[in-house]
């Protein structure tokens, strides 16, 4: 197992909200980890986050699509990918 150490927050909203998946609310988390709260995005690949937070890339790519549709996020993609 890992040993990773601290914590990352996830807005209130974001924890209860009720449009949201269980799957959709860890990766934002996971995304504001990547981010360390400097507001320049996630750089990690989606196998990385996957690995990271235990869903399969099929659920990573499912609950991006949530969080994108609830305009949560936005997705640029920069060089191959």
């Amino acid at each position: 197992m890992s040993t990773v150490k601290g914590f990352t927050k996830c807005p209130n909203d974001i924890l209860f909200s009720r449009k949201l998946t269980p799957n959709a609310k860890l990766l934002y988390t996971s995304l504001n980890y990547w981010d360390r709260g400097h507001g320049r995005g996630c750089f990690a690949s989606k196998a990385t986050i996957s690995s990271m937070v235990g869903l399969s890339l099929f659920q990573v790519r499912n609950a991006l699509r949530e969080l994108v549709e609830e305009l949560l996020i936005t997705i640029e993609k920069r060089g191959q990918g």
